[in-house]
């Protein structure tokens, strides 16, 4: 055997001789799988793209659904703080006018018991004037 023959034998069929011998057993069948596996691929390439378009749609609609709740939740926060900041404004002055009143209510009770007292210390001055 010349030295060709022997790297053939010991190497195997080569590569060629496989697919020629693949080829002639099941050459039909091997050409129908890879038919139905590129259209099964051609498929899924266009579910994939159906999807990757879903994805954007839903990320665009949510993003601008949480663009507008961050909108009315803000518009809701300023409604909420006007409406406190008025509630405290109006107990504020309801406190000053209680206070103004209560300041009111102690002089007027402070200038009577001035005048009651006053009264008192004259009637006992004349009782002990007396014999």
């Amino acid at each position: 055997m010349s030295k060709k023959d022997n790297s053939q034998n010991s190497n195997g069929p080569s590569l060629g001789e496989i697919s020629t011998i693949r080829d002639i057993l099941m050459g039909q069948q091997i050409n129908d799988f890879e038919s139905k596996f590129e259209a099964l691929q051609e498929q899924l390439d266009k579910v994939e793209a159906k999807l990757a378009d879903k994805i954007k749609d839903l990320s665009a609609a949510t993003n601008a659904a949480s663009k507008e709740m961050n909108k009315e939740t803000a518009a809701r926060f300023a409604s909420m703080q006007n409406e406190t900041e008025g509630r405290i404004a109006q107990v504020e002055r309801s406190l000053q006018d209680g206070l103004a009143d209560l300041q009111q209510q102690m002089e007027d009770s402070s200038l009577n018991d001035k005048e009651r007292i006053g009264k008192l210390l004259m009637d006992a001055g004349s009782a002990l004037l007396k014999p």
